[in-house]
């Protein structure tokens, strides 16, 4: 093997999978593409490197005649995630930069050449992480105009990373509940359209979309003691709302086709007050759900209306709303209690102060009813994890609500916290527990 192409291969490991067999397509002294591309990778990688940023390249992709290729890199300043992401083209004996992508994409440890979107040129998955049940992905494309990273609809709004990987031409995301190697995930394709990736059917032939095959789910035995009225497909999901034995107001059931799309699979069935809460747990977008609960009308709107309030919620105080914390129903009507941010963490390690929004459903849209500036590390369901419920107070004007549930194993109470949210007498205060 002659010294040149031998120290070309021992260079670096990305610039090692540019190459495709032999380095055909030199002319005279003039490096061919490939080569040309291994070269310019090799020098641009120790930078990078010594930076203390991860670095990738993607393989020489030919699309419609044209050569291409794809450089990324992605540093951490102040522990954040910054991303640049360099657009090549062949120009016919030079590499030339055709565009450049930077902002809080996905790590860039891989990048491949996809078909995602409607350009003709090719689009880029930049992928990283991999731990955990965790596939970073975001997608840089030249579909309508310059290079430019594509927004996927995703949790509460949109977003330029998720957790998911190309599929053809689609994209399957996926919600990790927990954040680890078993789950509980949801899954959901994404197929480019409008200018984002948005909510698409699995592939394949869609099971059926009638009443009768959610009750059978979600009611089993041979004795009924549940009704559905009205469901809605769509995405890979299913929303069905109707009456049962046993259910104060409506029965609520979500289901999901799971990761391969063949079947329905019960994931909830309520009243519908964990609904707000969905996007939050499940792969399932506040835009989707909201399509999904239209056709019920007036039977859901406080539940689609509380999801958009988490949305706003989340876009001023930029902060992860509590997967389990959903509407509350006490002293005859509805309640939503929203734990934000009022202030930087301490440090690295330690939570933000929060305080608390309490709303009520007046019946048209969700009203500030009191507000706490500022709450115990007790009652922080954001960090603490766990759900508010009624307790009573004693009295008909008042109510309280208590955190319980996992959020709480390791106070002196068990699962409960050592305190509650109430406005007896008259305004919200924190009510002590001994």
């Amino acid at each position: 093997m002659p010294r040149g192409r031998a120290r070309l291969l021992l260079a670096t490991g990305a610039a090692a999978l540019l190459f495709s067999g032999t380095l055909a397509g030199a002319v005279g002294n003039r490096p061919g593409p490939r080569k040309a591309a291994a070269v310019l990778v090799a020098r641009m990688r120790p930078e990078r490197i010594r930076a203390g940023c991860t670095f990738a390249a993607s393989r020489v992709v030919s699309r419609n005649g044209r050569l291409w290729l794809a450089v990324g890199s992605t540093c951490y300043p102040r522990d954040k995630v910054h991303t640049r992401v360099q657009i090549f083209r062949w120009s016919g004996h030079a590499w030339r930069l055709r565009g450049t992508v930077t902002g809080p994409l996905g790590p860039s440890q891989w990048i491949n050449a996809a078909s995602l979107t409607e350009s003709r040129d090719p689009d880029f998955a930049i992928q990283g992480c991999g731990a955990g049940d965790t596939n970073c992905l975001s997608v840089v494309s030249d579909v309508g105009g310059p290079w430019h990273a594509v927004r996927f609809e995703y949790g509460y709004g949109r977003s330029l990373e998720v957790n998911g990987f190309p599929v053809g031409h689609l994209v399957q995301t996926e919600v990790n509940a927990c954040g680890c190697a078993g789950g509980p995930s949801t899954w959901m394709y994404e197929r480019y359209a409008h200018g984002i990736f948005e909510p698409a059917n699995p592939p394949g032939p869609e099971p059926s979309c009638s009443e009768s095959t959610f009750q059978t789910l979600a009611d089993f035995w041979q004795t009924k003691v549940l009704r559905f009225t009205r469901v809605t497909c769509g995405g890979g999901w299913a929303l069905a709302v109707g009456d049962g034995a046993g259910f104060t107001g409506r029965a609520v059931g979500l289901f999901d086709r799971g990761s391969d799309g063949r079947r329905w699979h019960l994931l909830t069935l309520d009243n519908g007050n964990a609904l707000p809460a969905a996007p939050a747990i499940y792969d399932l977008p506040l835009s989707l759900l909201s399509r999904l609960a239209t056709p019920a009308g007036t039977m859901l709107a406080p539940q689609v209306a509380a999801a958009r309030l988490i949305a706003r919620l989340q876009s001023k105080y930029h902060f992860g709303w509590a997967q389990q914390n959903g509407i509350v129903n006490a002293g005859g009507r509805r309640w939503l209690i929203a734990v934000v941010p009022v202030g930087p963490a301490p440090n690295d390690y330690s939570p933000p102060p929060v305080g608390a929004v309490i709303y009520r459903w007046d019946g048209q849209r969700w009203a500030v009813d009191g507000r706490l500036p500022r709450l115990r590390h007790h009652l922080d369901v954001n960090g603490l994890g766990g759900w508010f419920i009624s307790v009573p107070t004693g009295r008909r004007s008042s109510v309280a609500f208590e955190l319980v549930g996992s959020c709480c194993g390791a106070s002196s109470r068990g699962a409960h916290s050592t305190g509650l949210i109430s406005n007896a007498g008259g305004k919200w205060h924190v009510v002590p527990l001994r």
